[in-house]
């Protein structure tokens, strides 16, 4: 069952439905309090729409679970921005209690793929330590049938190293280099490899949105 795993599997796929919803939210909330920076990106799978790339996020307040005409939701708000963070919502609409009524329409004829979410865990697990390959992946296909994913991970400290390697930054700047998504690109590379050339080539993305950002703060000219 998808609940057992959900509370032993360090790397698990499921689908948020009603009875599935406390065991996914209460991961999330693990892995996103764990105190760490956090790197979003955003895209529509399989479409021409650019993928949105922001690094250098924290947790805003607490994440806030709601429940609205039997439908169970977690939102997570980040800083900076006014827009940063993310929801999951599982609806009350007697085809989403449990998860195997959503993996039936999932795997059924296409117009029922929407009002669904999918969701991939690394890491979140009870009584675990932080670990560089955490992600959150959520895919969220809407009443138009377009897939949203989001892509969350985390930074930490001792992969500043490892994050400078991959930008090219150079030596020394250890003190910024929780701000650059270059790590997390190496993860999405690790953990996506069917999809290694489009990690890739959000190294350039990122050099924009967040190693630009970085060097302004710092005052170090680029090189």
């Amino acid at each position: 069952m998808t609940l057992e795993r959900l509370g032993s599997q360090r790397h698990v796929k499921a689908m948020l439905a009603l009875d599935t919803a406390d065991a996914i939210f209460d991961r999330v909330v693990r892995l996103v309090t764990s105190g760490r920076r956090m790197s979003m990106t955003h895209s529509y799978p399989n479409t021409e729409h650019h993928v949105e790339l922001t690094a250098g996020l924290m947790l805003h307040g607490e994440p806030q679970r709601a429940e609205r005409d039997g439908a169970r939701g977690l939102t997570v708000h980040m800083r900076p921005g006014t827009a940063a963070g993310f929801s999951l919502w599982a609806t009350a609409d007697g085809e989403s209690d449990t998860e195997r009524q959503v993996w039936d329409r999932f795997h059924g004829p296409p117009d029922g793929r929407v009002n669904m979410v999918e969701v991939t865990l690394t890491g979140g697990l009870p009584d675990t330590s932080p670990a560089r390959d955490d992600v959150i992946i959520t895919r969220h296909y809407n009443s138009a049938r377009v897939c949203i994913e989001r892509v969350i991970a985390f930074d930490q400290t001792e992969v500043a190293a490892e994050a400078e390697d991959m930008m090219g930054v150079p030596a020394g700047w250890h003190d910024v280099a929780g701000d650059l998504p270059g790590w997390v690109v190496q993860k999405l590379a690790a953990t996506l490899p069917e999809r290694r050339a489009d990690a890739y080539a959000w190294v350039d993305l990122g050099r924009k949105l967040g190693f630009t950002e970085a060097a302004a703060r710092a005052g170090k000219d680029q090189t």
